[in-house]
């Protein structure tokens, strides 16, 4: 881990710092400021990503068979089925918390032009990850890029959660792949043959070209997506200096 990292990754934190501190001064109108609400279009969105992660990754593991890279085992281990449900949403939520609410509040009167902040976002969230290999800062990266931008364009909080929580739920709990660079007990049992093309591992597939594709396929879908709902109080913080 390099000096410019570490005081990268301590610029994201004192932002988010600083968002909480915004956020707590426009907490009258923060379900509306921070996107908080959701109806049936945000669980139409939700579902959809979340079906394109299940086909995906469906892709990946009959790619990484086809060519000899895995051999599986089925646990029919439900009940951790369940419990990686919550665990799951609990690491989604709160990184969608500190990464994109927190820290977009925290640089909107820094940054004005939504792009730059989109990719600034992403860029912490990346070194927060402490990539250790080049496809991994871009992996990470893209997934910053995906979670931030369906944060602006959808304009809720929780549309992000949902595509975070599918990405690892069914990387991980499902298909049994590692999860940023933590070994899984999935539904299935995976044991690989390492391919930084297909599989990624010991990393998983967000450390594969393969798992760049995906990232690159949704980021693609959310581009395209139709969506014209709009909410003028989104991400308006009035009290800033």
């Amino acid at each position: 881990m390099g000096v410019l990292e570490i005081l990268f990754v301590l610029f994201g934190f004192l932002l988010i710092i600083r968002g909480i501190f915004f956020s707590y001064l426009n907490r009258i109108n923060f379900k509306t400021v921070g996107g908080l609400g959701f109806d049936l279009s945000h669980m139409i969105a939700s579902f959809f990503y979340f079906f394109l992660s299940i086909l995906l990754f469906n892709s990946l593991f009959f790619l990484n068979l086809k060519f000899d890279f895995l051999q599986y085992n089925f646990t029919n281990n439900f009940l951790r089925l369940f419990q990686d449900v919550l665990s799951n949403l609990h690491t989604a939520f709160f990184e969608e918390v500190f990464f994109r609410l927190f820290l977009f509040i925290g640089l909107l009167d820094i940054i004005k032009n939504r792009i730059l902040l989109l990719i600034l976002t992403s860029a912490i969230f990346s070194a927060v990850h402490f990539p250790p290999n080049t496809i991994l800062i871009v992996s990470y990266f893209l997934g910053g890029l995906i979670y931030g931008y369906s944060y602006l364009k959808f304009q809720n909080f929780w549309v992000p959660v949902a595509i975070h929580f599918a990405w690892n739920f069914i990387q991980g709990s499902i298909f049994g792949f590692s999860v940023s660079g933590n070994s899984s007990s999935g539904l299935l049992e995976l044991q690989f043959t390492e391919s930084i093309l297909w599989n990624g591992e010991p990393h998983g597939p967000e450390g594969s070209v393969a798992g760049l594709a995906m990232r690159l396929i949704i980021l693609i879908a959310l581009v395209i997506y139709p969506w014209k709902k709009s909410n003028p109080q989104f991400l308006n913080i009035k009290n800033l200096p």
